[in-house]
């Protein structure tokens, strides 16, 4: 097959504008003869709504509305299979014109995907919501949907590929909160015996915008093997399945994860590989900050292995070109500008730091550089909303002193067991090495 990802950068609320430009670069890229085109997480609206009534006027009816329209038309156009993000707005039982019609609504972050015939062939809701889906999107109530996929591919006959789809945040534990070692997603692929994984993104980083602008043709090797991480069971198996990640890249005006009004940034790097084996290696890979066409051919040989190696300055994850003998792209995962930031914004916001100080003292995740940016992140949005957590519980009436000590004690064990994946990540890289 030939695979191919459109990663581009959609601004916030302006889907005209945004198709507009997603038809540029794919007419500029004109990839010949492919037979699946994937697009990022809302590739058409843009992703850091605030709330509801924000990205309201965008959301699209069930399958058949602007990005559904913009699919159908691609995949006649290429003779392709087009899977796309949208929001989605489930048969509402009130008018719009209603005082409570936000009230009433059923919103989801959802994929839809078209035959070149116009069939839908899949359409899927996103299950793990991130803390932006939250304001505004109910969870899926199917759960993970794998379904066979029929190509017909331009060089060999007729096939079938059981396909597995996903967006994001799906391949993050549930709400940050579930076993590490659950790999939810994954874990239903492979008990599927899926093929094919198709994810839309809209995967942040927490890297300056002055890094992103002079790495913008790099990949963002620290999300890729975060990504990877993600992915045990199906790297750890006996199958190689191929993999599809389309993710956006830019930047977004609004509130971050730990909720500062400094926008947010997104990691770009999509890419097309296959895992299994005990091995990861990938066709094709995009830069961090670029807008880009990517094609990879599955008849060939992959261009990149991922690998990880660790010296005395820190473990540092490459994209090795096997043939060659080469290392291509590599980023030390620690020490970093990206890991300073995120420490920096730990120990600087006063809710983060009341968090930590009810953590025992043998719990110090952010004492060592050598914890991943991915963790790290995940860390900040686990402070985020147990600081929210915290406010309520400070609401309690000091007079109820009993109560008080075992509300802290529970805090206490339930912080222990949300930061689980951090202290984690040591082991986890320690797994790739091993499986490298």
């Amino acid at each position: 097959m030939r695979i191919a990802c459109l990663q581009f950068s959609p601004k916030l609320g302006k889907p005209a504008e945004n198709v507009a430009r997603a038809n540029v670069i794919l007419e500029a890229a004109s990839p010949p003869d492919i037979d699946l085109l994937v697009l990022p997480e809302l590739a058409f609206t843009g992703y850091n709504f605030p709330s509801l009534v924000a990205i309201l006027p965008h959301l699209e009816p069930t399958s058949a509305g602007l990005s559904t329209t913009w699919a159908k038309t691609v995949a006649s156009q290429y003779n392709c299979i087009v899977t796309v993000g949208y929001p989605e707005l489930y048969s509402p039982s009130t008018s719009a014109n209603s005082p409570n019609f936000t009230n009433q609504i059923l919103a989801y972050n959802s994929t839809v995907t078209v035959a070149p015939n116009g069939q839908i062939l899949a359409h899927y809701r996103k299950t793990h919501l991130y803390y932006t889906d939250e304001t505004w999107a109910q969870e899926s109530p199917e759960g993970w949907l794998s379904t066979p996929l029929t190509f017909a591919p331009k060089t060999e006959s007729e096939k079938f590929v059981q396909a597995s789809f996903g967006i994001c945040m799906d391949l993050n534990p549930y709400q940050f909160t579930a076993p590490w070692e659950a790999y939810e997603f994954c874990a239903h692929a492979l008990a599927k015996e899926s093929e094919i994984l198709v994810l839309s993104m809209a995967w942040l980083t927490r890297l300056p915008e002055q890094d992103l602008l002079e790495q913008a043709e790099e990949p963002d090797l620290n999300t890729l093997s975060y990504w990877i991480e993600r992915m045990k069971p199906l790297v750890d198996g006996e199958k190689e399945v191929i993999v599809v990640c389309a993710n956006r890249s830019g930047m977004e005006p609004g509130k971050n994860p730990i909720g500062e009004e400094e926008g947010v940034r997104y990691a770009g790097s999509s890419w097309v590989g296959k895992v299994g084996r005990g091995v990861v290696r990938i066709w094709q890979i995009t830069g961090k900050a670029i807008e880009q066409v990517i094609v990879a051919d599955t008849k060939v040989t992959p261009q990149w292995e991922l690998r990880m190696k660790s010296g005395i300055e820190g473990e540092t994850c490459l994209l090795v070109e096997p043939e060659l003998g080469s290392e291509g792209f590599q980023q030390r995962n620690s020490p970093s500008r990206e890991k300073r930031h995120l420490l920096d914004a730990i120990r600087t916001n006063p809710v983060n730091k009341k968090v930590l100080s009810l953590v025992s003292p043998s719990f110090r995740p952010f004492n060592a550089l050598t914890t991943s940016s991915a963790s790290i992140y995940i860390a900040l949005v686990h402070l985020a909303q147990l600081g929210v957590l915290i406010e309520q519980r400070e609401q309690i009436d000091k007079a109820e002193q009993p109560n008080r000590t075992n509300n802290e004690n529970d805090l206490h064990e339930f912080l222990c067991k949300c930061t689980a994946c951090w202290t984690r990540d040591n082991n986890s890289h320690s797994d790739l090495r091993q499986r490298r």
